[in-house]
């Protein structure tokens, strides 16, 4: 729609009120994104990534930017009302109101938004949002990341708690985000997700078909989204236009510094607290970006930080609460969410990919840890030695751990919580100069991705 200016109806259920607004409308073409008001716009070599796909108009939700916003540099939009006219060239999936399928099914729990009040089933359905590969298939992709504006998402208010996945594989990461945003108001914000490496196949297909919902808890949420735009190997320095985020980590009983706390943002950044509890990160998507916190004698915790592209620094506070830290015991270690192991025991004759009575007792072992934590989600990388053409030992990395896929799945590991990668030869533990060092390069290397 490419006008300047448009009048909508609105009616804000909760008041009760009926008004006419009109919003200017940002008809804007930009180098990153194309033209803003097309609703499927494909690029290639943009100064962002070498590709980028966008589904939806970037409108915000047909109301249009208020003057001087721009919803790539991580600014909260004013609140807007609702609900509103949807066109007809919108997507599917974006620029429409809907509510997760569980609700109506019983009194929610944690009350409900307005979104679910204001409208009705089965036109408030959650729709998944398509994104075609065409010209994007024939990359290599190395590196992927998917933006999306968001609006409304109140999972810790109304106890939603969202699946999210791509293809019909759990994106973990984009479900821990959407799981911790509180965005009532309502009001959109801008969030950028990495791909970790096993999604990176998926590329390969025709398109990829994003679901968000929550089939179970019967929470009153409801949500919406603007647009989802997808980078593919993007440009070094990424992101160009980003922020910079400066926090304190503090005891939640006596706000002491808490010393040595790792913080990251998944796919972003890592980093550990100094004496004074001080932590830092460069350059982080604008936008909102989850933080995953961890200490020792401290429960883990995870929160939104705020990240505005500007040249003064946002400020985040995390408190901890004291207790028992939630690990597992693996290999001899004690591990947290985020921590890698390779498996000691779990080892490969050159070339082949069959487990050994050793590799099945540590699987064994693994598999009741996993059953007696039912959240646990693991990711299972195989490697290889670097005898032989790299995509073959790719494929054999690949094969090796999807037999320990399947040997934790007939003890009772349910499947979308083992996600299997194989890296062939490209990530060696050792120098591949003996024969001793090749045998501990073929190994399987597993990593906490939730606890």
């Amino acid at each position: 729609m490419n006008v300047q200016t448009m009048n909508l109806r609105f009616f804000w259920p909760t008041m009760g009120l009926v008004f006419t607004l009109a919003q200017p409308l940002a008809a804007q073409i930009t180098p990153n994104d194309g033209d803003w008001n097309k609703p499927l716009v494909f690029l290639k070599n943009t100064p962002e990534a070498e590709f980028m796909v966008r589904v939806g108009d970037v409108d915000n939700l047909n109301a249009g930017w208020p003057q001087k916003q721009d919803p790539f540099l991580g600014q909260t939009t004013p609140p807007h009302p609702y609900p509103w006219e949807t066109a007809k060239t919108d997507p599917k999936g974006t620029d429409r109101i809907y509510v997760v399928t569980s609700f109506g099914e019983g009194k929610p729990s944690c009350g409900q938004d307005g979104y679910s009040r204001a409208t009705t089933k089965p036109g408030n359905r959650p729709t998944a949002i398509y994104l075609p590969l065409k010209g994007v298939r024939e990359a290599t992709a190395k590196v992927v990341v998917l933006q999306l504006m968001i609006d409304d998402f109140q999972a810790p208010t109304h106890c939603a708690r969202y699946i999210v996945r791509l293809n019909g594989k759990r994106f973990f990461d984009l479900e821990r985000l959407l799981n911790h945003v509180d965005l009532s108001g309502p009001v959109s914000k801008l969030v950028t997700v990495r791909l970790r490496d096993n999604l990176l196949p998926l590329l390969k297909e025709s398109r990829l078909k994003l679901e968000i919902d929550d089939k179970e808890t019967g929470a009153g949420d409801g949500y919406a989204i603007d647009f989802v735009k997808l980078l593919v190997n993007p440009k070094p320095g990424y992101p160009k236009v980003g922020g910079n985020l400066r926090g304190r980590v503090l005891s939640k009983t006596d706000r002491q510094p808490v010393p040595n706390a790792k913080v990251e943002v998944a796919g972003f950044g890592l980093t550990y607290t100094d004496a004074q509890g001080n932590f830092a990160f460069k350059n982080l998507p604008a936008g909102l970006n989850l933080l995953e916190v961890n200490a020792v004698r401290f429960l883990s915790k995870r929160q939104g930080a705020d990240v505005l592209a500007s040249k003064t620094d946002s400020q985040t506070e995390v408190l901890l609460d004291p207790g028992q830290e939630n690990t597992v015991n693996l290999g001899g270690r004690d591990l947290r969410e985020g921590d890698t192991l390779v498996l000691p025991n779990i080892q490969f004759e050159q070339s082949q990919d069959e487990l050994t009575k050793a590799a099945e007792a540590e699987l064994e072992r693994l598999a009741l840890a996993m059953k007696a934590r039912p959240q646990m989600v693991v990711e299972l990388a195989g490697h290889t030695s670097d005898e032989g053409p790299e995509r073959p030992n790719q494929l054999l990395g690949n094969d090796r751990v999807r037999n320990c896929q399947r040997y934790l799945v007939r003890r009772g590991v349910e499947k979308e919580r083992l996600l299997i990668i194989g890296y062939g030869s490209e990530k060696p533990l050792v120098p591949n100069t003996t024969p001793e060092n090749r045998a501990r390069n073929r190994r399987v290397e597993l990593k906490i991705l939730r606890m």
